[in-house]
């Protein structure tokens, strides 16, 4: 599990709560399952981080504060740093900052550049297929697996572009899963295979 999916079930709890309770309710919800959810992947550095930083998100929208995004980074490292110092040295707690700071700072800056050379059209067009984040992601994160592995693999560039666009459908099928197993547990595990192989085909 990784920060996207966290991002992907608070972002689709809140959105459904929205239609029975009060912002204030439907927030407090959406984090419990968040949690409810970490508690089930594992909980790993990643989906933590993940959890610290939408909470405080979602938590500044219902205070009518405007988010910050360098601050909630900041808060999220620095509460899972007090929690254990040992996450510093955590190679997916790395590679999760590092990606953060792609996605949310790296690549809208991408776009801008973009935009101001007179690239809107192409750059909405690869930021839709997701090779604007994965560039991002890639450029942060590409030296700390080098540094702590010795070596890369750029074909990442073109899995990722085949492989986010089934992530959704999987974290909506296996949650169904969890309710009806019985008529969910095909289709749920023909994508994760899919997912799988294409991993061990661009890994190999």
């Amino acid at each position: 599990a990784s920060g996207f999916n966290l991002m992907l079930v608070g972002t689709a709890s809140l959105n459904f709560l929205f239609w029975f309770l009060v912002r204030k309710k439907a927030t407090a919800v959406a984090i419990a399952i968040m949690i409810f959810y970490a508690i089930l992947a594992g909980s790993g550095a990643p989906v933590l981080r993940a959890i610290i930083m939408t909470s405080i998100v979602y938590i500044s929208l219902v205070v009518g504060r405007k988010v910050d995004v360098w601050w909630s980074l900041f808060l999220s490292a620095w509460f899972m740093l007090v929690w254990d110092f040992g996450y510093l040295w955590d190679v997916s707690f790395q590679l999760s900052m590092a990606a953060s700071v792609g996605l949310m700072v790296l690549a809208p800056k991408i776009v801008e550049w973009a935009s101001l050379k007179g690239l809107e059209g192409e750059a909405g067009f690869l930021e839709k297929m997701s090779i604007v984040s994965t560039v991002a992601v890639m450029a942060l994160t590409t030296p700390i697996i080098w540094y702590h592995f010795g070596r890369v693999n750029l074909i990442g560039l073109f899995s990722n572009v085949l492989i986010l666009p089934l992530v959704p459908p999987v974290m909506i099928l296996g949650s169904l899963m969890l309710v009806w197993p019985q008529v969910f547990f095909v289709p749920t595990y023909a994508l994760v295979h899919l997912i799988v192989r294409l991993i061990y085909f661009f890994g190999s």
